[in-house]
């Protein structure tokens, strides 16, 4: 029975991840105009409550099983960070290779973002990286590029291949 126990103890962390990853999505689906990073500190703070509430018997165990969640967490956050650095980067990669600029509806049926392209594209043009003339955008500043093909460098190093979306 002790064994059971130290194992559900041990568990507590990654259940803890399950619920915060659970609940993110459930308010990503169901909470109209939320946005991603207020779904995952509702998520996170969810998985926080349920680590608590199964732990709190042993305030060491409470305690470790608390720091392995919040790395976890941060692991889970930082995750979702680079899916949405990885579309910044292959819409730059998309704009580099056209001297003509591409519409919205280029970019989005080439990067398949659709709505998710605007807010991308939005982000790049606040920060200066793209320029819009003419319902077309255009690259500005080269340095997300360099760091997309550093990037995809890494990938060709380590996994084999450019990308993941090219078999």
């Amino acid at each position: 029975m002790n064994y059971l126990n130290d194992l559900v103890q041990a568990l507590v962390p990654v259940i803890g991840l399950a619920v915060n990853v659970l609940i993110q999505l459930i308010s990503l689906k169901s909470i109209p105009k939320i946005s991603l990073l207020k779904t995952i500190v509702i998520g996170f703070f969810f998985g926080f409550a349920s680590i608590l509430s199964i732990g709190w018997n042993n305030p060491y165990v409470l305690i470790a099983n608390s720091i392995a969640y919040i790395f976890l967490g941060y692991c889970y956050f930082s995750f979702l960070g680079l899916v949405d650095y990885a579309r910044r980067t292959v819409m730059l990669r998309q704009l580099e290779k056209v001297e003509t600029g591409l519409s919205l509806e280029e970019i989005s049926v080439r990067c398949g973002a659709g709505e998710m392209a605007s807010l991308r594209l939005k982000r790049l043009l606040t920060k200066g990286h793209i320029t819009l003339q003419d319902n077309r955008y255009y690259m500005r500043k080269q340095t997300l590029v360099i760091v997309a093909k550093v990037v995809t460098l890494m990938k060709l190093l380590v996994v084999g291949k450019k990308s993941e979306f090219v078999k």
